[in-house]
C-alpha cells in the first residue's frame, strides 16, 4: 500500500518550537511531517502520536500544525542513494549521461512525479542513484543559475 505523508513549513514557529520536543519523529528541519488537511482555505500537518503503557495503547496526541500552502510537498514514496526520503520540491543531484552530476527539483505534474531535464518517469530514473542536496524552500541558493527545462 502507498503511504502517504506531507511535509510543511509552520505558519507559526513559536509553535514548532514549542511541539518539537513532543513530535520528534514528526518535526524536523524545521518541517512537520504527516498528513494534510485542508478547510476552509487553510492547510495543515495532522501529526497523530499514540500514548503507550505497557504496550496498550490509551489514547492518540492528535495536533493540527497551520503551515504555509506554497510549502507542502508530497513523499514520493522513494529514498535517494543516501536512504533519504525525497519529496516534492526537493533539489536533487543526479548522474549525467557522458558523466558528472547535474541538480534538479523533484515535482508533481500530471498524476505523477518527475526531476526536471528528464522525459523518464520518476521512478525509471532509479532514485537510488540520486542525493538529496536541499529543497527549494531552504536553499534556493542552490538553484542558482538552474534552468528548468
Amino acid at each position: 500500500m502507498r503511504e502517504f505523508v506531507f511535509r510543511g513549513k509552520p505558519k507559526n514557529k513559536k509553535d514548532y518550537e514549542l511541539y518539537e520536543g513532543i513530535h520528534k519523529d514528526n518535526c524536523k528541519n524545521g518541517f512537520i511531517y504527516g498528513s494534510l488537511v485542508i478547510g476552509r482555505g487553510q492547510y495543515y500537518i495532522c501529526v497523530n502520536v499514540p500514548l503507550l503503557e505497557n504496550t496498550y495503547e490509551l489514547f492518540s496526541n492528535v495536533t493540527l500544525f497551520e503551515i504555509i500552502p506554497e510549502t507542502v510537498g508530497e513523499y514520493t514514496t522513494l529514498t535517494d542513494k543516501n536512504d533519504r526520503m525525497i519529496f516534492e520540491g526537493d533539489i536533487v543531484t543526479m548522474p549525467k549521461y557522458g558523466g558528472g552530476r547535474h541538480k534538479s527539483v523533484v515535482y508533481f505534474k500530471n498524476g505523477k512525479f518527475a526531476v526536471d531535464g528528464s522525459n523518464y518517469s520518476f521512478k525509471d530514473i532509479c532514485p537510488k542513484n540520486m542525493e538529496v542536496i536541499g529543497n527549494i524552500h531552504d536553499n534556493p541558493e542552490l538553484l542558482k543559475g538552474f534552468k528548468e527545462v
